[in-house]
């Protein structure tokens, strides 16, 4: 017999071997069903929401919201010139043709930064906006700035980098008033003019509690801080020349007395009550510094990894009322 035309094993009276079972095509596809509806559910989100979530600045509040272009294909990071035109889009704004209470800028904190109803109301009427302004700008436009968002210009001091001469348009800008070391007002730098010794701004909390644009004399500026923008730089183009402004009061912090032991008064008084509803502390709203509020004191720089002096200053103070 040709081997090529052999009958199969099983034709020759063997008995034919049972295949192993298998599923069904129907099994199969019902059973991988789920694993699809996972794996899409993983594509999508790994791919269009990272995206978007891709730009969130790493900031305490996971929740805040952003109107920036998410990275992906064809896209970049905001630009100075992006933060600059948002900016400019918020000049006119005016606290007090504000038909709401406070300003949208210390509503929005006390939302999505803030974000605790027992702790200090920063969106109630009264309250300096200038460094909320700045930090809602950042955040519409999802751009990364170091000590933002924050709302007591005295707090962000210490993250400051540029000197006067190194401000660019986009820089944010610090101004001291009184020249006392103590930030008093902060704003976006729009363009900085060395031979007049000026810069041209964008400001929160100015010309009586609006939104608007500035000249500040450089004799002015603490320092400055560079947002973390794209690569496109904002445009260079100087505006018409101005006289500059007088520095006024209306855009100063409210600036809370140094307590330490010893201490008394209505200062003290806000130091415990903050404690309390920040820290779960216990402390007798007295007004009275002594030994517990002392040691409450400490308890917020050591927590905070400010310096343990027991000294309630500027810094101290910024830590209780910044997440």
């Amino acid at each position: 017999m040709d081997t090529a035309t052999a009958p199969a094993p099983w034709r020759t009276g063997s008995r034919r071997p049972t295949p192993a079972p298998t599923a069904s095509r129907s099994t199969r596809s019902s059973a991988l069903r789920p694993m699809r509806r996972w794996l899409t559910c993983q594509i999508w989100f790994t791919g269009d929401l990272w995206r978007a979530l891709s730009r969130r600045p790493s900031w305490p509040m996971p929740s805040l919201p952003l109107c920036g272009r998410p990275m992906g294909r064809g896209r970049t990071m905001a630009t100075a010139k992006d933060l600059l035109d948002f900016a400019a889009g918020e000049v006119g704004y005016d606290r007090y043709g504000d038909p709401q209470k406070g300003t949208k800028y210390g509503r929005w904190y006390e939302e999505h930064v803030d974000g605790r109803a027992d702790n200090y109301d920063f969106g109630a009427n009264g309250v300096a906006f200038c460094a909320m302004f700045v930090s809602y700008c950042l955040a519409m436009v999802g751009v990364e700035c170091a000590g933002f968002p924050g709302a007591y210009c005295p707090s962000i001091h210490h993250k400051q980098h540029l000197s006067v001469s190194e401000l660019k348009a986009g820089d944010v800008v610090l101004f001291d008033w009184e020249d006392d070391g103590t930030d008093d007002h902060v704003g976006f730098v729009v363009s900085n003019d060395p031979s007049a010794r000026v810069i041209h701004t964008i400001e929160g909390n100015t010309n009586g509690g609006k939104v608007a644009r500035r000249t500040r004399a450089w004799s002015t500026i603490c320092g400055g801080i560079r947002p973390k923008y794209g690569n496109a730089p904002a445009s260079t183009a100087k505006p018409a020349p101005t006289k500059p402004a007088t520095a006024t009061k209306e855009e100063k912090v409210y600036k809370f007395p140094t307590i330490l032991k010893g201490s008394n008064g209505n200062a003290v008084k806000l130091f415990q009550a903050a404690y309390n509803a920040r820290y779960g502390g216990s402390l007798a709203i007295d007004g009275d510094a002594g030994k517990n509020t002392d040691a409450a004191i400490y308890d917020v720089q050591k927590r905070t990894g400010i310096e343990t002096d027991r000294v309630c200053g500027p810094d101290t103070w910024g830590k209780m009322f910044l997440v």
